[in-house]
C-alpha cells in the first residue's frame, strides 16, 4: 500500500491482506465510508484494513483464500495461504504444497515427491480451503482464522 502524501511515516505489518482496487481521493477511511454503501461492503465476506492499519491492535486472519475461474489453457485453482504454507487445489486434479519459510518463492512443490508429513499438511490445508471456499458472513471470518 502506498502512503498517501501528508502522512505520517510508513510502517511494515505482518498480517495476511487480500487486495482489492480502491480509487484514492486523499483520505482512505473517508474513501472507504464512501464507496462500501455503493459497493455492498456490509454484504462482503472480507475484513476492513482500517482495524489494522490504525493500530488497533485488532485479531487478524491466519488465512487467506484465492480462487481463479481459469481461462482458455489454463485451469481453474483454489488456494489458501497462510504464514507458512501455501496449498493449491489445481481443476485438473494436481495439488501442489509449499513451504513459504524454507521456500518463499515457492520452488519446490512438496506434492511432487510427497512424504507423510508433506500429505498430512495438504490433507488439513485441504480441509481449511475447503471451509473458505464454503463460506459466507461471519463463517469466513470463522474460517480465516482470530
Amino acid at each position: 500500500m502506498c502512503q498517501p502524501s501528508g502522512r505520517s511515516e510508513g510502517r511494515v505489518l505482518s498480517g495476511l491482506a487480500m487486495s482489492i482496487r480502491v480509487k484514492y481521493s486523499g483520505s482512505f477511511e473517508a474513501d472507504l465510508a464512501k464507496k462500501c454503501p455503493a459497493y455492498g461492503c456490509s454484504r462482503a465476506d472480507g475484513r476492513s484494513l482500517a482495524p489494522l492499519l490504525s493500530g488497533q491492535g485488532a485479531p487478524w486472519r491466519d488465512a487467506a483464500l484465492t480462487e481463479h475461474p481459469g481461462w482458455p489453457g489454463v485451469p481453474s485453482h483454489s488456494a489458501v495461504v497462510t504464514k507458512g504454507a501455501s496449498y493449491v487445489e489445481w481443476g485438473t486434479g494436481e495439488r501442489e504444497l509449499y513451504d513459504l519459510q524454507a521456500d518463499p518463492y515457492e520452488l519446490t512443490n512438496l506434492l511432487h515427491e510427497p512424504t507423510a508429513e508433506s500429505e498430512t499438511k495438504a490433507a488439513e490445508l485441504s480441509a481449511r480451503l475447503d471451509a473458505l471456499k464454503d463460506c459466507a458472513g461471519d463463517s469466513c471470518k470463522a474460517a480465516e482464522g482470530p
